[in-house]
């Protein structure tokens, strides 16, 4: 809140996104040592950020790793219809496979 003014969502997911990219940026140097499994999804039609980001950071982790692509997915798909329930199954099924 500004002057007495509420701040406007889109200039608040504006900065949120920021923030984000900033951190992603400064962690990305540490990729190739990241030595857990790893789990990426991301949405096809993520309008947030690339696709090709994450299959560029994807190609970086050299320990075990798994990348799925969710066909209309979206930067929320994991709290959007349709594609919440087939997000959080994937993760069910991913976290199984590890046991």
């Amino acid at each position: 809140k500004a002057a007495g003014k509420p701040l406007d969502p889109d200039a608040f997911t504006s900065l949120q996104t920021k923030a984000f990219q900033d951190v992603v940026a400064q962690c990305k140097q540490f990729i190739p040592y990241v030595d857990c499994p790893v789990f990426l999804m991301h949405g096809s039609d993520d309008q947030t950020i690339a696709l090709e980001s994450s299959k560029k950071a994807f190609q970086q982790f050299k320990c075990e790793k798994n990348m799925v692509t969710v066909e209309g997915g979206g930067h929320h798909m994991f709290y959007q219809q349709p594609t919440e329930h087939f997000c959080h199954q994937l993760v069910l099924m991913e976290l199984e496979s590890i046991k």
